[in-house]
């Protein structure tokens, strides 16, 4: 299955890490900048960032990562900013917009950096703050940093403060001083910015697992139906059966109709409604398309007959050693985002979901995210912000923005299936959102051959 091939280790790995709110990092340097903030600071409540600085290049290099990582640059709010201009905290030519410059004067004052600390902390726009500044070291014009009232404001509103702090390797003092004041210091703003992401990945993941809801169970009929299928040897499914497993689990899928012949075919498709569309249906065939086992839009009765005919004979001639049970009439489905969600047992991680976008292409982009069955809502939503492609969820050259709230359900009780249910394999691609709906255009799924 295209789940089962895209399912490394690594992959597998990190995604249980990131459920049990674990932080993976890089190298010794992160681990140490990370267990600073990570014990100096309260949890981050959202992701939005307020930054105070006197030089561009630092707060530039900084907005990226944060950027990276999924943090915003926050919006200040009205109050804020007339503050800014009416208290003179700016220049006359400095806009009072975020990240706040306070150029020159905030280097040689630096009482300013405690007053602005103090409106970001006020600002409800506003969930942590990065102040970056250059130490002054040996400048005869530039006063000591007021680092213990910096740090009393840092403690008076239960927000997150970190600090790039630009002193020579040398100035072992200047950051112990800021340890003592309770204030998490860097020096350079890559650190800062990546210890302040990591602090908002650990307090999200500490959220998600205070608010981890689950499904009730599965219909009695669902649970028996995998049962028989699993008692009977036959471990994979047709795409008919598979179809009627994710129905009982309240999964919206094409109506699909088994038929043995042309005459059985016509009459499903008079049930349907046309047009239709004609799969082969073989458990020795997992790439229909490739053997001429799909055919799409057939509007009438005639173009039925000569369809099924041709199937049947293109699939006899490339494997003449499948087993074909007959071919499945399915309804169509109107065009739209196509996306996959899947799941694997894994021999170690256990139970696994995947999400990501679908279509032929899967395999190609492999735009796919991983997570530990079963997941909750706010997993859902992590994943669907991971993918590389998550921009065209929200829509892309005219079509139409992707039921985000809908697709997490769809990844929950996918979910929810791999963890409760004897399943060794399950790939729903394409899963087509159309006109605020969805709909499981295709399904593969294996049973486990062990409870």
């Amino acid at each position: 299955s295209h789940t089962g091939s895209m399912a490394v280790s690594q992959a597998l790995y990190e995604a249980a890490f990131r459920q049990a709110g674990l932080l993976q990092v890089r190298t010794v340097e992160e681990l140490v900048d990370t267990a600073k903030i990570l014990a100096m600071s309260p949890p981050l409540k959202g992701n939005r960032v307020g930054m105070i600085t006197h030089t561009a290049g630092p707060a530039v290099l900084a907005s990226d990562i944060l950027a990276k990582h999924g943090l915003v640059l926050a919006d200040l709010d009205d109050t804020t900013k007339k503050t800014l201009i009416s208290e003179r905290m700016l220049a006359p030519f400095t806009p009072p917009t975020n990240p706040v410059d306070l150029t020159t004067f905030g280097y040689l004052d630096r009482r300013l950096y405690v007053e602005v600390l103090d409106l970001m902390g006020r600002d409800s726009n506003v969930d942590a703050t990065l102040a970056i500044c250059i130490s002054g070291l040996g400048d005869p014009n530039v006063e000591p940093f007021p680092m213990r009232d910096f740090g009393k404001v840092t403690t008076q509103y239960g927000k997150p403060v970190a600090v790039v702090w630009g002193a020579p390797v040398d100035a072992h003092q200047e950051f112990t001083a800021w340890m003592e004041a309770g204030v998490p210091a860097y020096p350079t703003a890559e650190r800062a910015a990546t210890a302040l992401a990591n602090l908002c990945r650990a307090s999200k993941r500490k959220k998600a697992k205070e608010s981890r809801e689950f499904l009730p169970g599965f219909p009695k009929e669902l649970v028996e139906l995998v049962h028989k299928k699993q008692s009977s040897g036959r471990y994979y499914l047709l795409e008919h059966e598979a179809k009627r497993i994710l129905e009982l689990a309240g999964i919206r899928t094409t109506r699909s109709i088994l038929a043995v012949n042309e005459d059985e075919a016509v009459f499903a498709a008079r049930q349907i409604g046309y047009p239709v569309a004609l799969k082969i249906a073989s458990v020795d065939i997992v790439h229909k398309s490739d053997v001429g086992g799909v055919v799409l839009g057939i509007s009438d009765e005639e173009m039925l007959r000569r369809s099924f005919r041709r199937m049947m004979e293109s699939v006899a001639q490339r494997v003449p050693s499948a087993r074909i049970e007959g071919i499945c009439v399915q309804n169509m489905v109107p065009p739209g985002t196509e996306i996959i969600v899947g799941g694997v047992r894994d021999p170690q991680a256990g139970p696994v979901v995947m999400f990501g976008l679908g279509g032929i292409w899967v395999e190609m982009l492999k735009d796919v995210v991983f997570r530990l069955a079963p997941i909750t809502k706010e997993d859902a939503w992590e994943m669907i912000e991971e993918i590389q492609g998550a921009s065209i969820l929200d829509g892309f050259r005219g079509s139409k923005p992707v039921n985000k709230k809908l697709l997490v359900q769809l990844i929950v009780a996918i979910s929810h299936i791999m963890d409760r249910l004897p399943i060794q394999e399950l790939d729903c691609n394409p899963i087509i959102f159309h006109d605020d709906i969805y709909t499981v255009a295709d399904v593969r799924m294996v049973i486990s051959r062990t409870s």
